[in-house]
């Protein structure tokens, strides 16, 4: 069994942060990490973040967790060629390519987003100011900002990030479909495209210290993206995919808002992946996902909020920059999950006020 050094902290005493064993961090991922523990009727949880302990000044208070975007390049069959009547066309979804709302593209918008960029001033819904920096560092920042001890100076931010190289991707029919039109968005098998995250990052060299980002245009991936950690030469590896999307049949979920929802999953759920099996991540007491009446046991902040706004949309804020109106996804606190009352800001229990209690608890 780890073993941990705890700290003195907040969450009104009920959750306790505790710093995890320098070795134990390293067997698990290489960027940095931190690991904490809540109590929830008698049952111990452990959860682990990436940055530093927000509450520990003995460890750097500012983390830069390098980033590498690999812009995707599908090309997609517009129908079944086993049918007499499909040409066998395809549709080229290209990330590097111009967008068809805008004359840059999907990924020069991406860098240009307050994802990336350190422009983010966030006020919440009381006006209580996070600070400047990136949405994701707010967003972390604002998780604990309340919490006795919290460090000031705490940032999480992803830098410097870079561009790596075009990975073009031509799927079966059976593995992904297009439309007439790269307007209209597409969608790829997710287990299909996972398959090559592996080769993808040994091949383009990326470091197991460094987030890797597949960035696709208009291309969902049964869904609007997904995060995960796989062993790459025999260490894990942390990566997020997500879709800039411009197409209007996707204005529930446009331009940046799925990668904003993956980055803040990434960031508090690291070690979960699509082999829940090795990698479960961190778990938390059941929780009804609203508007549902089914019962999940894992900390995704992004997919609690999912369509629990007005008429079953997601929540989410537009941030004018750059000439570009962004929207970013709102995304539920650990106190939501931990089902205790809020340290996070204004005691909130989402970055942007949608939830003001915790969650519904389930079996």
């Amino acid at each position: 069994m780890p073993r941990f050094d705890p700290l003195r902290c907040a969450f009104l005493t009920i959750i306790t942060l505790f710093l995890a064993n320098a070795a134990t961090a390293q067997q698990t991922i290489s960027i940095p990490n931190w690991t904490g523990s809540f109590n929830f009727n008698g049952q111990n949880f452990t959860f682990t973040m990436i940055g530093t302990n927000p509450f520990d000044p003995t460890q750097g208070p500012k983390t830069k967790v390098p980033v590498v975007i690999i812009p995707l390049k599908f090309k997609l069959l517009q129908c079944d060629p086993t049918q007499p009547n499909c040409s066998g066309a395809t549709t080229t979804y290209n990330a590097n390519g111009f967008t068809c709302t805008n004359t840059q593209s999907a990924l020069t918008l991406t860098l240009n987003s307050p994802l990336f960029q350190d422009t983010f001033a966030f006020n919440s819904p009381n006006n209580t100011y996070t600070g400047a920096g990136q949405y994701t560092d707010a967003f972390q920042r604002a998780n604990f900002l309340n919490g006795q001890n919290f460090i000031p100076t705490y940032h999480v931010l992803l830098r410097p990030v870079t561009t790596g190289n075009v990975v073009t991707v031509t799927p079966l029919w059976s593995q992904g479909m297009g439309a007439l039109t790269a307007c209209s968005h597409g969608n790829v098998d997710q287990a299909y495209f996972d398959s090559l995250v592996p080769g993808i990052l040994s091949g383009q060299a990326i470091p197991p210290t460094t987030l890797a980002v597949f960035l696709s245009y208009n291309v969902t991936f049964d869904g609007g993206g997904y995060h995960g950690i796989v062993p790459v030469n025999g260490v894990n590896q942390t990566y997020v995919v997500a879709s800039f999307n411009d197409d209007p049949q996707l204005s529930f979920q446009p331009d940046v808002d799925p990668l904003s929802h993956e980055l803040a999953e990434w960031m508090d759920n690291p070690l979960h992946g699509r082999d829940i099996v090795n990698f479960p991540g961190n778990q938390v007491p059941g929780w009804v996902p609203p508007g549902t009446q089914g019962c999940r046991h894992d900390l995704e902040v992004g997919d609690a909020v999912i369509g629990t706004g007005m008429g079953g949309a997601t929540p989410m804020m537009m941030v004018p920059l750059n000439g570009f109106n962004y929207h970013v996804q709102d995304e539920a606190f650990l106190y939501w999950f931990s089902q205790q009352p809020s340290s996070a800001i204004d005691g909130l229990y989402s970055f942007l006020g949608t939830f003001m209690t915790p969650a519904q608890n389930c079996p």
